[in-house]
């Protein structure tokens, strides 16, 4: 391919591909995964703006739409929700998998942790989502996209059903709502093999990793938001801090 250097080349990315792409055995790198320069990345084509990875230039996009500061009323309340995994099984609760809950209008994705993949499971996952997006956010879930996963079986369509909650199993016409969680899923196995990869630790300790980069994800600004807020701020507006 010209002479370009194939991205596999990279042990550090390669072990970190691995992680959730289930190359094993996996073995972790001594060495923090490195990021090339923003003019590097220039030359291989990528358009970033100047300020872009500067804190004062970030908190300057967030800020170009003056938003009064009281809490957004959430009107629409449909979300889309997916699992990820099996993994190896984390520390301190042994994990194997999570179900992740994403509102699209926003990119907010609120993370479950779970030891099974059962229909009970996933019923009490969706229960515990419920209720924090309605004392946290004000908001109340009315449709929830899914594939055909044998999880949401009829058990589960029936227990939305019972809860106000419209199941919309993927059709012909969902696909885009569901690649919005599976872009997701691609930046948080990014930051998840990365914060492994620096802290020098093994697989087991993936759900660590996991919460932190969801917690950043959701606090993160989006081009995607008007005023390019973060999605967390997008239901409260109040600048979220990351310090």
């Amino acid at each position: 391919h010209g002479g370009r250097r194939h991205e596999n080349s990279s042990p550090h990315l390669k072990e970190a591909r691995g992680l959730f792409f289930g190359e094993q055995p996996l073995r972790i790198a001594s060495a923090r995964l490195g990021f090339p320069s923003t003019r590097t990345m220039r030359t291989l084509g990528f358009k970033i703006p100047v300020d872009y990875f500067n804190h004062n230039g970030a908190m300057t996009r967030a800020r170009r739409q003056v938003r009064t500061r009281t809490k957004r009323e959430c009107t629409n309340g449909t979300f889309v929700v997916d699992f990820k995994g099996p993994f190896a099984p984390s520390k301190d609760g042994a994990y194997t998998s999570l179900i992740g809950f994403k509102h699209p209008s926003s990119g907010y994705v609120h993370e479950v942790y779970l030891t099974n993949q059962l229909v009970a499971t996933v019923c009490e996952a969706f229960d515990e989502f419920s209720y924090k997006m309605k004392t946290v956010y004000s908001c109340t879930i009315t449709t929830l996209m899914f594939d055909r996963d044998p999880s949401f079986n009829q058990a589960f369509r029936t227990h939305l059903l019972r809860n106000g909650v419209t199941p919309d199993m993927s059709g012909a016409y969902d696909h885009y709502e569901l690649g919005s969680i599976e872009s997701y899923w691609g930046a948080w196995r990014s930051q998840v093999a990365a914060m492994i990869l620096h802290a020098h630790k093994d697989e087991s300790w993936w759900a660590f990793a996991a919460n932190m980069a969801n917690y950043v994800l959701n606090r993160t600004p989006r081009l995607s938001n008007r005023g390019c807020i973060s999605p967390v701020e997008w239901f409260t507006n109040e600048t979220p801090d990351l310090s």
